[in-house]
């Protein structure tokens, strides 16, 4: 952040002009008043003050300085050190003059409170004691209607669980049973660790053991009671050996009650596990033999080897079949003698070729063209070409610059002549000041006019004078330090001639004014310190521009 170089500085709160005073934001000789502390402080010392912030800033801006009449309610200190009391301070330029005064009262060495007062704490426990600073005090509590959702540590006694209505114990806290049709519907209830679940009524019990596990066999798990009606026989201990030994109220067992195949359990699962052991097993090995044709065809398992040997016939033979394709022409065979040597034959001979470039200037395609003519025995080749010449071709790239020239000779002296006041000597020009502008106009500002001649005083008015606004209302040509209204309900005074205002605040301000244009956003504004810029426009209307400032 930027250093605050104002000379009288508002704070809203104490923690914020802290953190700037230790940034060394603030100067020495800044005047600040602390609202929520009512405290000015300026060169390092904090000082009492109870008067308004509006009348702080009006004495600014005002007088430019406080004094001690200006603060007729600070209270005295035994010195003007940091943050205690004094009767009175000057601030007049960059110096302070601090008054000490001695305390009026025995607020140092009193032993109790002129009033005792009753201290009382009232919510999920109350209580009260009477308090007046001569002693300790011991306040006894009673716990009264008390959110359990408030307690975030420690664990509940589980003798109080008794006197908890069931409605307030959350359902994650108690253990539930369920009665399902069949296991796939108990692996899609929503369950924790610790329900039980029936399949079927009257049918075996589990427990949940995981409430992430992706399989029955690991989600839960057997009661040992709930596991008595599904026990294998193999399990049962002193089975009867025979019928005769089955018995039961009424005499001998005359029937078993029909089973589903699903219900009995520990079921074999292989042929030897059911006593039978010649019985052919799924999965065999098998041999093939071949046996004369005619015979019958014979298979034969060894039990042993659980191997099958199958012997197979041949067929009868077959009857010829039909004649094959013609097969593949067969290789060249080898040369025979070489025959007598023929007569010499009569010489071929050949004319004199002619060549014809009549065409030689063409430009294209190069080619030829050949004709023959005359006997076999002397024949004659005429060439004739064509566009033997190739087409213009492409400019080359521009060559490389060619090295500077030497400097030319030196041309002839130029002639000069001085104007007034002036003076050339070789090379040497020298000038006498003015002591006023020669020509005939002058520069006037504000009505005064400066021509060289002598010095002038040019006094410019302030563009916008200094005020606090104190009202809903914002007038042309001021500079407002805004104190109470947060709604400015009426622009007056704007004109091409005093178009501008300016607002600078610390509170966020709204603009309903009928002829206020507000910038986009200027609601949204949200920071510390609040700039507010308003512009008379052609149209009659006045701009509302904002800047915000942490």
């Amino acid at each position: 952040m930027a250093k605050i170089t104002n000379r009288f500085v508002h704070f809203k709160t104490k923690a914020s002009f802290t953190s700037r005073l230790e940034a060394g934001d603030i100067q020495e000789s800044s005047v600040v008043f602390i609202q929520d502390a009512n405290e000015i402080w300026t060169h390092g010392t904090y000082y009492k003050c109870n008067i308004s912030e509006a009348e702080v800033i009006a004495l600014i801006n005002s007088k430019g300085y406080i004094t001690e009449a200006d603060i007729p309610s600070l209270t005295g200190g035994a010195s003007a050190t940091s943050g205690q009391y004094v009767s009175g301070v000057t601030v007049s330029g960059h110096n302070v003059t601090v008054t000490k005064a001695a305390l009026p009262t025995n607020a140092e060495t009193a032993t109790k409170l002129a009033t005792p007062r009753v201290i009382a704490i009232a919510g999920a426990v109350s209580g009260s004691a009477t308090f007046d600073g001569s002693d300790n005090v011991s306040i006894n509590s009673t716990l009264n209607n008390f959110d359990a959702s408030k307690i975030t540590s420690g664990t509940l006694s589980a003798d109080i669980l008794p006197e908890i209505p069931l409605s307030k114990i959350p359902a994650a806290a108690i253990e539930r049973l369920y009665v399902v049709d069949s296991q796939s519907a108990a692996m899609s209830l929503t369950i924790q660790e610790g329900d039980v679940v029936q399949i079927g009524s009257g049918g075996p019990m589990y427990f949940c053991v995981s409430e992430s596990a992706s399989t029955f066999a690991t989600k839960f798990k057997v009661f040992t009671a709930g596991a008595a009606t599904s026990v294998p026989w193999s399990g049962v201990t002193g089975a009867p050996t025979k019928l005769s030994q089955f018995t039961n109220d009424s005499g001998f067992i005359t029937s078993v009650p029909a089973q589903t195949w699903d219900s009995i359990t520990g079921k074999p699962s292989t042929l030897d596990g059911y006593g039978i052991t010649d019985a052919i097993k799924n999965t065999t090995t098998a041999t093939a033999t071949t046996l004369a044709a005619g015979a019958s065809a014979t298979a034969v398992y060894d039990k042993a080897t659980n191997k099958f040997t199958f012997g197979i016939p041949k067929g009868a033979t077959g009857a010829t079949g039909a004649t094959g394709a013609k097969g593949d022409k067969g290789d060249t065979g080898s040369q025979g003698p070489t025959g007598p040597t023929g007569p010499a034959g009569a010489a071929a001979g050949f004319g004199t070729p002619t060549v014809d470039n009549s065409a030689a200037g063409n430009v294209g395609t190069p080619s030829v063209t050949v004709t023959a003519s005359g006997a076999n025995t002397s024949k004659v080749f005429n060439f004739k070409f064509s566009n033997l010449k190739g087409a213009t071709g492409a400019q080359g790239p521009k060559g490389d610059k060619g090295d500077k020239g030497d400097t030319g000779a030196t041309g002839p002296a130029g002639t000069y002549t001085a104007g007034s006041g002036i003076s050339i000597s070789g090379n040497t020009i020298s000038a006498d000041i003015p002591v006023a502008l020669p020509n005939p106009y002058a520069l006037t500002i504000n009505g005064t006019s400066y021509t060289g001649s002598s010095a002038v005083s040019i006094n410019t008015a302030r563009i916008l004078s200094i005020a606090t606004l104190s009202s809903s209302t914002v007038s042309a040509g001021y500079s407002y330090n805004c104190t109470s209204p947060e709604n400015i309900s009426s622009l007056s005074g704007f004109s091409p001639s005093n178009p501008d205002s300016v607002i600078i605040s610390t509170a966020k301000l709204t603009f309903t004014a009928s002829n206020a244009i507000k910038m986009d956003g200027l609601e949204d504004l949200s920071g510390t310190y609040y700039i507010y810029c308003l512009s008379y426009m052609a149209n009659g209307k006045i701009a509302v521009n904002g800047a915000v400032y942490a």
